[in-house]
């Protein structure tokens, strides 16, 4: 087995990077899995994952103008040039340890122009990029201000759900309130530590807003709720009805069973692909888009409720409380952390949720029952009776899935290929649930700063960092260590490669 790379970050506790390795190579047994008389072959080589550009438009960024910043000759800039230089401060050590150090308005000023720079560019700088907007974020407590919204307000006066992380209310957004939103209202305790927590979600948010995928919920922006910091929301798009609701709901001749596992696959395989775990896998956080196509919401947001939640009960059962019958036996254990094949044991029970017309796995047992079953005797759920469009071979992926060994698990890659090569792919368009209907609103709601209103400060300090190749003395580095905002050697080695996917570091 490989050996493990740990990935850093400011708060590890909080964060949806874990450890990982690579993985097993490809076994016989998961590319045989699905290759039963049941599913039929497809014509022809299988196309590519994913092509994002398919999927997703490039922002629009008000203030540098409506279209992007090459094709503004007038502007006098050069996102090419602006892009050289970043390279070169987060490339060097000493350059890169003083951005992230920044405070007040330069480091506002700092995550707005990294923001915008991270747009336009492509793996890796873009994932050094979003790492140092990670960590100036964390330092400073700060977040880029294109994440904050305008124009929002709750349109009832009670919560429509409710989770560990906060409450979910219903809102509408825009100058006329004319587009429906989710608004996840964080829950702070008297106990917490309000300024921790708050840095926390933001950080999720920080993450959430770089990731574009047909099936991953979209992420609007924050807000906060009557003015208040202790009222922080999460906005995304609104949908009516999560998996398990749509499952027990809809004819069996609407539900495409194979549709739903493909589209949770690839959405699921996008996160891993940029080195996110969900870690919260289930059908009620799996959300329906008008089309009947799922799209995966609510990663990252349970792990710091979780982490709260851990630190305010005596109980260590109490943060599972209601997931039990989707964790994988590594994780029913004290010691257990989630990881990409934690997510992946979730699938297979959710895979099990979509045959079982929304029932979860074990839905006869209590939680304690449950974890006797999977710890002590090993048990894994039955296979659903009266199951349209379960086949052997389907069945036998599903159990890949629920191994004990981590490890012989498959990826969601491969089980992503394996339907895509045995099945005809759906029709990939642009999301219209939220992609048409949310453009406008966002145009006027997002506030990107122009590039000059940074002022002369920001440029002085790009141009000292350019031309700064000091190394830092033993008592200033020792200090950025104490504060949090520098690292050992091994950790900056595996932070750079936090959110490029093609360009990670691994123990040999």
């Amino acid at each position: 087995m490989r050996p493990v790379v740990r990935r850093h970050s400011s708060t590890p506790e909080f964060s949806i990077f874990h450890d990982f390795d690579d993985g097993p190579p490809e076994t016989d047994a998961v590319m045989d899995a699905l290759d039963g008389p049941g599913i039929g072959r497809r014509r022809g080589p299988p196309e590519p994952l994913d092509d994002l550009d398919r999927y997703c438009k490039r922002p629009r960024l008000d203030g540098w103008g409506s279209q992007s910043l090459v094709e503004e000759p007038q502007r006098n800039i050069s996102i090419d040039r602006e892009l050289d230089r970043m390279k070169v401060i987060l490339n060097n050590e000493v350059q890169y340890q003083k951005l992230i150090s920044q405070n007040g308005l330069m480091a506002q000023n700092l995550l707005d122009l990294l923001q915008q720079l991270a747009e336009y560019t492509m793996p890796p700088l873009r994932s050094q990029i979003y790492k140092a907007m990670l960590r100036l974020s964390s330092h400073s407590c700060h977040h880029p201000r294109c994440l904050s919204l305008k124009h929002v307000k709750k349109l009832e006066e009670y919560p429509v759900a409710g989770g560990g992380f906060g409450d979910v209310y219903k809102g509408a957004m825009g100058r006329y309130q004319t587009t429906v939103v989710c608004l996840k209202v964080v829950k702070v305790y008297l106990t917490s530590n309000v300024e921790k927590l708050l840095s926390d979600y933001i950080r999720e948010a920080i993450i959430w807003r770089q990731l574009k995928h047909p099936n991953v919920l979209p992420f609007v922006g924050i807000y906060y709720l009557d003015g208040s910091r202790t009222h922080l929301c999460l906005v995304s798009p609104w949908m009516e009805r999560n998996l398990v609701e749509f499952l027990k709901n809809a004819t069996p001749d609407d539900i495409d069973h194979e549709m739903l596992i493909f589209d949770i696959a690839r959405g699921l395989a996008y996160l891993h692909s940029e080195k996110v775990v969900h870690g919260d896998l289930k059908g009620v956080n799996i959300l329906m888009r008008s089309s009947d196509r799922p799209c995966i919401a609510d990663f990252g947001l349970a792990r710091v409720a979780d982490s709260k939640v851990r630190r305010m009960s005596s109980s260590t059962e109490a943060h599972h409380l209601g997931t039990i019958r989707w964790l994988a036996p590594e994780l029913l254990k004290d010691d257990g952390r989630t990881s990409k094949s934690s997510d992946m044991y979730a699938f297979g029970c959710v895979c099990y949720e979509i045959f079982s017309r929304g029932y979860p796995p074990f839905s006869n047992l209590n939680d304690w029952a449950v974890i006797h079953r999977i710890l002590n005797l090993n048990e894994r759920p039955s296979r659903p009776c009266d199951s349209p469009g379960l086949t052997d071979s389907m069945w036998s992926m599903i159990e890949l899935c629920w191994l004990e060994n981590e490890a012989a698990r498959p990826s969601a890659e491969e089980v992503v290929a394996q339907l895509e090569y045995h099945h005809v792919k759906g029709n990939d368009t642009l999301c219209p649930d939220w992609d048409e209907s949310l453009s406008e609103v966002l145009r006027e709601n997002l506030d990107y700063p122009s590039r000059t209103s940074f002022g002369d400060e920001i440029e002085e300090l790009l141009s000292q960092l350019e031309s700064s190749c000091i190394p830092l003395d033993g008592e200033l580095l020792e200090g950025l260590k104490e504060s949090g905002t520098g690292c050992d050697d091994d950790i900056c080695i595996s932070a750079d490669s936090i959110f490029d996917s093609e360009n990670s570091n691994h123990v040999s």
